[in-house]
């Protein structure tokens, strides 16, 4: 296999130095640029065998913040000979990694060659290492070859980043060959090789080269040419022409390291394209054409044509001038990336003896939006109110993306876009639709409609069974509870004793009366919304309704227990409407007919205390008794 080399490199200093520049420095540094040799006789003056003088070196700027942009500063130097100074060199080159930059040859700007002042403006990218960097002056030399030997040191900067540094190798994203098979009888193999890379800091233009696989001939060596992009992403090319007298067989392009502006690089040789190049007479070729309609989801077929017996094809489908990937096969069928681009086919024959041929059709007209298959959707749920509807959408062409909208009455339901839908009361009476669309890349959108439903009929309240709360006694409230109805149900009530209904008894709590006592409760709660069916539930009953609980306080007794003096009794807090009775005791002991509520002492209770009972009766309720406390003893 042939082996080509990479070109002569030379000194490195932070990063690959050209063939030139290298040629300068080794003859500098060798002393191979020698003076002429001095004639017979006695010379005018001492012959110059000394190296330049270097005077000084600076930058202009020395602080940078690589956020704001790439660092461009120009370095001075200042150098004296009496043969004059060689335009000295001059790179970058970062303190902390192998990356360099801004390498380049000084101009002269102030003085002369024998004592003048040299500048050379340098661009680090915004993509390099952050930290110190040196500027180093290469080996002076001048105009006899006279050089020092020394890498000098004259300036440094500092570069300050808040993004990371660029360090790794530029990004090799793919080549090829305008044309990858030859007949050498017709001539050179001439072809165009494309390149495509990228590099945050910039591309150094490639270097390739092609060379037989079966000999260790090559040809083509160069470095490619930016056809389109810039360097950070870009497009390069280099044409090689292999001599007519190559070797047959397959030769290989070779990619050589690719490097960027900081230094960045590679290792790899890497094999990019091949071509074949043959001595073989041509395979008689046919002429295929295509059939078919030209619109994605159709499908095009080769028709190969006439071609010598016995000959076998392969395909290369090709869009406005570029392969499409995969596309192999005897036919194609355009997708969405074909769209508005002429569809032609590459027919290559195979045939021994021969030298396989390729032919290409002539182009289709430009690829149309393919035709979507449509499904007709259905309806399926219960056309009522607060039923839930779900649409079907039927078959669609395979991936198509669909959207849903419901209509009533032919006007879309804002929001209704899902494939389920539930009608509300404002669509009462009217008959309901889905339309579904269908989109898909490269087709044009298609939209289809449903049946339409019967018109939307009243729905059905989720009612459950109300119960009642609370215990069924005189004075005791009983609350109606109505469980969980649709949402949004207003209710009204109606209670009832024995079935009976209660006048009045209409709010959604109720206190029995003496006229329920032992009697059964029940409530009958109606539930009403709009675009429902009124719906009533009646609970079952309670036990009979007990007689209710009297409450009060103690009684007192006022006035001064003395004979002849009239004592009050004072009675606590009772329910309205409560009757009450009273009875008077002396030391235990009921006194005979006084049961009004003052009592006047006598002669008989001297001695004795005195207390009162009180007894409260209140229909419906059970009675109750309360004493109050004695009071001292009676006295005269």
């Amino acid at each position: 296999m042939h082996r080509c080399t990479r070109p002569m490199w030379g000194v490195v200093v932070k990063g690959f130095v050209p063939l030139k520049r290298a040629l300068v420095v080794a003859a500098a540094t060798v002393g191979l640029l020698s003076a002429p040799l001095v004639g017979a006789g006695t010379a005018n003056a001492a012959a110059d065998v000394l190296p330049p003088t270097f005077v000084s070196g600076s930058v202009d700027k020395k602080t940078f913040n690589l956020g704001d942009g790439p660092a461009t500063f120009t370095v001075t130097v200042k150098a004296s000979d009496p043969s004059g100074v060689e335009a000295p060199f001059v790179t970058a080159g970062s303190a902390t990694t192998s990356q360099g930059a801004g390498f380049g040859q000084m101009s002269l700007v102030a003085g002369t060659a024998k004592n003048g002042t040299w500048q050379h403006t340098i661009t680090i990218p915004a993509t390099a290492a952050p930290g110190l960097w040196t500027v180093t002056l290469y080996p002076l030399a001048d105009s006899l070859g006279n050089g020092t030997t020394d890498f000098k040191t004259i300036a440094s900067v500092t570069l300050n980043a808040a993004a990371p540094a660029d360090t790794s190798p530029p990004t090799f994203l793919g080549a090829s060959v305008d044309k990858n098979r030859f007949n050498l009888k017709d001539g050179p193999a001439t072809f165009t090789v494309t390149l495509k890379a990228s590099d945050p800091s910039g591309v150094e233009a490639p270097f390739i080269t092609a060379g037989s696989t079966t000999t260790t001939q090559g040809a083509g060596f160069g470095q490619m040419s930016l056809v389109s992009g810039t360097t950070k992403n870009g497009t390069w090319q280099r044409t090689i022409t292999i001599p007519s007298t190559a070797a047959p067989g397959l030769w290989n392009i070779t990619l050589y390291p690719l490097g960027d502006s900081l230094g960045n690089g590679t290792t790899e040789f890497r094999t990019i394209a091949s071509v074949t190049l043959t001595t073989r007479p041509a395979l008689p070729a046919g002429s295929p054409t295509i059939t078919g309609s030209p619109v994605v989801g159709g499908q095009l077929t080769t028709k190969a044509g006439i071609w010598p017996a016995g000959t076998t094809f392969t395909y290369q489908w090709v869009a406005d001038g570029v392969d499409v990937v995969d596309a192999t096969s005897k036919s194609f069928t355009p997708t969405a990336a074909t769209v508005g681009k002429k569809i032609s086919v590459r027919v290559t024959g195979s045939l021994t003896g021969y030298d396989p041929t390729s032919v290409t059709t002539a182009p289709t007209g430009a690829v149309g939006l393919g035709t979507l298959t449509a499904g007709t959707p259905t309806i399926k749920g219960s056309a009522a109110v607060g039923a839930s509807l779900r649409a079907t959408a039927g078959t669609w062409t395979s991936s198509a993306a669909l959207t849903y909208q419901w209509t009533a009455g032919g006007v879309a339901v804002p929001g209704a876009t899902k494939s389920t839908f539930t009608p509300t009361a404002s669509l009462l009476g009217k008959q309901v639709d889905v339309r579904v669309t269908g989109t898909l890349a490269g087709y044009t959108s298609r939209t289809t409609k449903s049946a339409s439903t019967a018109a939307i009929a009243k729905g059905t309240l989720i009612a459950p069974t109300p119960t009642v709360g609370g215990t069924p006694k005189t004075g005791v409230a009983l609350t109606a509870k109505t469980g969980s109805w649709t949402a949004g149900t207003k209710f009204t009530y109606a209670w009832f004793a024995d079935s009976k209904a209660i006048a009045g008894a209409s709010s959604s709590s109720f206190i029995p009366t003496a006229a329920q006592v032992g009697k059964k409760i029940s409530v009958r709660v109606t539930g009403t919304l709009a675009g429902y069916t009124t719906v009533t539930r009646t609970s079952a009953q309670t036990t009979i309704v007990a007689k209710g609980t009297q409450s009060a306080a103690a009684p007192t007794i006022a006035g001064t227990p003395k004979v002849g003096t009239v004592l009050t009794v004072k009675t606590g807090g009772w329910r309205a409407g409560t009757t009450l009775r009273y009875q008077w005791i002396a030391s235990g002991k009921a006194i005979t007919g006084a049961t009004k509520s003052t009592f006047t002492p006598t002669r008989a209770q001297i001695g004795h205390k005195i207390s009162v009972t009180v007894t409260g009766s209140l229909p419906g309720y059970s009675d109750l008794s309360k004493t109050s406390a004695q009071t001292p003893i009676v006295v005269r």
